[in-house]
């Protein structure tokens, strides 16, 4: 994994921001990386990991590659999904 280089808050007083107006900083620090999505790094068992489902979904196509029609809500339900690598399938 590739870490930044230490870097000073751009903001000074950010400490003393509450916590909603930190996070719509972060927000705006966000869109201003995803603006750019060229310049972010793809990992590649990222790529791994989508053209596994992709031929997981070429081979049976009925599945749609989700979780039925609604999200696991309880973390029983999560336990008893499917894993592959430690990511939900």
């Amino acid at each position: 994994m590739r870490h930044a280089q230490q870097v000073p808050l751009p903001l000074a007083d950010f400490d003393d921001l509450s916590v909603d107006e930190k996070i719509d900083y972060l927000q705006l620090l966000w869109d201003r990386i995803a603006g750019n999505p060229d310049t972010i790094p793809i990992p590649d068992w990222h790529r791994e990991v989508l053209d596994e489902r992709l031929r997981d979904l070429a081979a049976d196509p009925a599945t749609d590659g989700t979780v039925g029609d609604r999200s696991p809500t309880s973390p029983q339900e999560v336990r008893q999904l499917p894993f592959n690598g430690g990511w939900p399938v």
